[in-house]
């Protein structure tokens, strides 16, 4: 890992903060984009770029442990791990009277990986039904996902993650469902997250379409530079058959041209008689 390494004290003695961890990482876009970086349960692989673009960035991990179910909650879903966050900012300009910028990323790699340690599966329950949970981290919609391999889950964007299982209510299982304080079901949000493209897609829309004008452009200009340059052979072709030829001759080292004749005859002024 490359970048300045900082953790995040927290105030203990006014809240009750135990069990939760805050770690910030500063480095270089150019570095996150060459190399990639592992910071807490998060394997961020090379080639992803911040939107907007910066220069220097702060990746911060959260977990909040024990705390998890206080600041987040799934109807329907019982989390089987702490949640943990990945979020980014823009650390360029620094200060402390200015708020950081919160960034988005677009990913032309791999996927971010997030490691869970120690996910115990309830006895009596399959572990086919564990689900990868992300929050957004602008309050959006709630994405579920298949877990990739035994605590891990793979995600294209940023945001709080955990693994969940659903509820089971008597002898059913319980879908996901929203209670009366929740204002949408969760499978509404669920279906907005599946329609709403990714970022990268719109690069990828970008890309194709430059490639696909600078094509039209060149196929249209070269049969025109074509035309142009064979009228102007032809121009020049009729004019030189119009011109006189001349012979050319050798003079010391020189190559110059000669006529054959003279259009007007030199006057003798010996022997010819002037009028």
């Amino acid at each position: 890992m490359w970048g300045e390494f900082q953790w995040v004290p927290f105030p203990t003695k006014t809240a009750n903060f135990s069990g939760m961890e805050v770690s910030v990482l500063r480095l270089r876009s150019s570095t996150l984009w060459a190399r990639g970086a592992n910071f807490g349960s998060f394997d961020i692989p090379p080639r992803i770029i911040t939107m907007p673009y910066v220069k220097r960035l702060a990746i911060m991990y959260e977990n909040l442990g024990n705390l998890s179910s206080h600041y987040y909650d799934l109807p329907g879903f019982k989390f089987l791990t702490a949640v943990v966050g990945l979020v980014i900012y823009d650390a360029t300009d620094v200060s402390e009277t200015k708020s950081p910028k919160r960034l988005n990323i677009a990913l032309m790699g791999k996927s971010i990986r997030v490691r869970f340690d120690h996910v115990q599966v309830p006895k009596g329950r399959n572990s086919s039904l564990l689900k990868c949970i992300r929050f957004e981290p602008t309050s959006g919609p709630v994405e579920l996902s298949d877990v990739v391999s035994h605590g891990v889950c793979s995600s294209k964007g940023l945001g709080h993650f955990a693994i969940a299982i659903p509820i089971v209510n008597s002898t059913t299982l319980s879908p996901p469902h929203s209670p009366s304080p929740s204002p949408s079901p969760l499978a509404s949000p669920t279906r907005r997250a599946r329609r709403r493209l990714q970022p990268w897609t719109w690069w990828v829309v970008g890309i194709s379409a430059g490639v696909v004008g600078f094509i039209l452009v060149v196929s249209i200009s070269i049969p025109g530079y074509r035309a142009f340059a064979s009228r102007k052979i032809r121009r020049m072709e009729s004019k030189s058959e119009k011109a006189e030829s001349l012979d050319t001759r050798w003079i010391g080292d020189s190559k110059l041209p000669w006529a054959t004749m003279t259009r007007t005859q030199a006057v003798n002024l010996e022997t010819d008689s002037v009028p």
